[in-house]
Order: C-alpha cells, then sequence, then structure tokens
C-alpha cells in the first residue's frame, strides 16, 4: 500500500513490536499509533517519512527510543510521544523541525538540558516536555516561540531563573512550571498584564522572587494555594486581600505563635478547605466560637502547639483534625450543633470532663486525654 496517506489505530491492542514495513510507506502524512500496547524499539526510520506531518505513538509505555538527528527534510507538524519509554537527550537537530505545531513528550524518559535550537521551532503553538529528567536552566531561546499558547516543563530538575523572554510572549495563555526551578525568580514586571494573575504562579514550589510590578493588574485572586512543606515563619501577607480562595494548605511549614486576626476576613464565603497542621502555632484566635467561613468542610489543627480551650468549627465541617497539641478543658455541649460532622479527631491532647452524648451520632471520632 505504497499510496497510503492515512493509518489509525489508535486504542486497537496491537501488542506487538512496531512493523518494519511502516518504514516503507513513503506517501503517509498521518500515523495514529496512540495506545496500541507496542513494545521494544521503536524504528527511527518512521521519522524520515519524507511527507509524514502527524505522527503518534502517545501511551505505549513499553515502547523505547532514542531520537535520531533530524538532519533531514521533515514536514512534521504534530508529534506526540508522551507516555512512553522514550529516552536520551533531546538532539540540537529538533530545530531543524520547522514545521511542528504541537510536541508532547511528557511522561517519558529524556534526560539532559533543553537544547537553545528549541527556539527555532517558531510555529510551534503546544510545548509539553513535563515529567522528565530535563537538568540545567530554561533556554532564553524560548522567547522566540511567538506563536506559543500552552507551555508545560513542570517536574523536571530545572533550575536557575525563569527567563523574562518566555513572558513575553504575546500568544502565551497557559503555563506550568511546578515542581522545578530551585532557587527561582520570576520577573514580570514592566509588561502589559492585566485582569488577575494566574494560579499557575503560586504553584512554583521553590519560587524566592516575584515582581508583578508597572503592570495593569486588577487583583491577584486565587481559587487553590499549596504552599505545603516550605521554611514559612507567617502566614504570606498577601492573603490578606483574597476572597476567593477554596483550599488553603500550608501545612508542614514552621509558622509559629497566634493565628493572625485578619485570616478571619479571608474568603469567608468560599474556603472549603484549610489546612494548617504540622506548624507551631500556639493560639488559633480570640474570635467568637465558629469561625466566619460559612462553607469550610475540612479544618486541619493536627500537630502544632495550640493551649487554652477547644475551639469549635464552623457548623459546615465534615472534618475536623486537632489531635496532638495541648488543649485542656472540657469538650463543649455547642459540639452537637455540628450536624455535618463526620470525623472529629481531638486525640492527644489535655481535654477533661465528660463527653457530650452526641458524639456517639458521628460518624468517627478519636479522642483521649
Amino acid at each position: 500500500m505504497t499510496h497510503l496517506q492515512k493509518l489509525d489505530f489508535s486504542g486497537v491492542n496491537i501488542s506487538s513490536t512496531v512493523p518494519y514495513i511502516l518504514t516503507n510507506l513513503s506517501s503517509l502524512t498521518f500515523l495514529n499509533l496512540r495506545f496500541c500496547s507496542l513494545h521494544r524499539e521503536f524504528l527511527a526510520g518512521i521519522f524520515k517519512l519524507s511527507n509524514l506531518r502527524f505522527l503518534s505513538v502517545y501511551g505505549n509505555e513499553g515502547l523505547t527510543c532514542y531520537l535520531p538527528s533530524f538532519t533531514w527534510s521533515s514536514s512534521l507538524e504534530r508529534l506526540k510521544l508522551s507516555f512512553t519509554s522514550f529516552s536520551g537527550v533531546l538532539p540540537a537537530s529538533m530545530g531543524n523541525l520547522g514545521f511542528l505545531t504541537t510536541l508532547l513528550m511528557s511522561d517519558c524518559n529524556f534526560s539532559g538540558s533543553f537544547p537553545s535550537s528549541l527556539g527555532s521551532l517558531t510555529k510551534l503553538i503546544t510545548l509539553y516536555l513535563s515529567s522528565n529528567a530535563f537538568v540545567g536552566n530554561v533556554p532564553t531561546s524560548l522567547g522566540n516561540l511567538v506563536q506559543l499558547f500552552d507551555l508545560d516543563i513542570s517536574n523536571n530538575q530545572l533550575t536557575g531563573p525563569v527567563p523574562s523572554s518566555i513572558v513575553n510572549l504575546p500568544q502565551l495563555y497557559l503555563v506550568d512550571l511546578s515542581y522545578n526551578l530551585s532557587n527561582a525568580g520570576l520577573d514580570l514586571s514592566a509588561n502589559k498584564l492585566h485582569g488577575q494573575i494566574s494560579n499557575s504562579v503560586f504553584k512554583l514550589k521553590n519560587l524566592e522572587f516575584l515582581d508583578l510590578s508597572n503592570n495593569y493588574l486588577t487583583s491577584i485572586n486565587l481559587t487553590t494555594l499549596d504552599i505545603f512543606s516550605n521554611q514559612l515563619s507567617e502566614f504570606p501577607n498577601f492573603l490578606r486581600n483574597q476572597h476567593e480562595l477554596k483550599y488553603l494548605n500550608l501545612s508542614n511549614n514552621k509558622i509559629h505563635g497566634h493565628f493572625p486576626e485578619w485570616m478571619w476576613s479571608t474568603s469567608t464565603t468560599s474556603l472549603k478547605f484549610l489546612d494548617l497542621s504540622n506548624n507551631f502555632l500556639t493560639v488559633f484566635g480570640q474570635h467568637p466560637i465558629f469561625p466566619p467561613w460559612t462553607r469550610l468542610q475540612v479544618l486541619d489543627l493536627w500537630f502544632n502547639l495550640l493551649q487554652g480551650s477547644l475551639p469549635i468549627p464552623p457548623v459546615s465541617t465534615l472534618h475536623f483534625y486537632i489531635s496532638n497539641n495541648s488543649l485542656n478543658g472540657n469538650i463543649p455541649f455547642s459540639f452537637c450543633n455540628l450536624s455535618s460532622l463526620q470525623v472529629l479527631d481531638l486525640a492527644n491532647n489535655n481535654l477533661s470532663g465528660s463527653l457530650p452524648r452526641c458524639l456517639d451520632n458521628f460518624g468517627a471520632f478519636s479522642i483521649s486525654t
């Protein structure tokens, strides 16, 4: 079938090696081998098919290959290699694939540094290189990708700053740099950013410097914020102005002292999950009995240094964890008003007195002196 132009085996359980005959289909423009249970080594000769524009081996986890040197004229526009066992370094000759608009190579075994020649792929719209073992800096040449819309280089071992040339890309909409970039700084100053800053910026695990000055931002409204397992010693001050948080996790840090009074005004009608466990908090605050979060479902204060009487969570709470603190006194009868409560963990405190009978109705609870 030497005149065959399109071959689509997507989802067919072929469960074999890649047949060598595919390298002879010189008229092929479209080859989809997605999720075919292919294994062993992919045939590098398929890359050399001169008319091939679309190639996908996505999801064949047993398929291995080292990328060849792209020294021939290639028509490839979309290349999808994600969730395979392709490995090795990216050859500098990848810059010769000048027609590429989509390059997906996430969740493979690639290593080494990004070649600066990636900046020659000026037609790229989508670039996914996440969950590999890439090291080194993000090349400034990526700032040449003026058509780029999606960029995901998360979950690698990259270091150094994020080049300002990337944030100036005119079409860039989605960026994921998380679980990366130790000692990272991000300078977004003096651009034309407007509206709200994206939540993804605050997922940079080791972000140390962020400059948003001289823009047109109206607000920084987050819905989800994870800063667990870091070295925070206090509550981030920018939380004062967050009114739409739904999920806030500051666990496993070194936050000391009092719960700040201004936090009682933060996201009062939206917050559903609050995890402050494994810190050094001593006082949860001098607020009325019920904290003001009207939609809170999970409140986790486990393993702190909280003293005084037992705080009572909002009536919406489903799970309340406050074990391994230094609380004392009785368990208030007002706990009986928490009709939605499913899990209550008060273990390893200094509580005393009798238990309210209503606790028999709870789904699960743990209490010890």
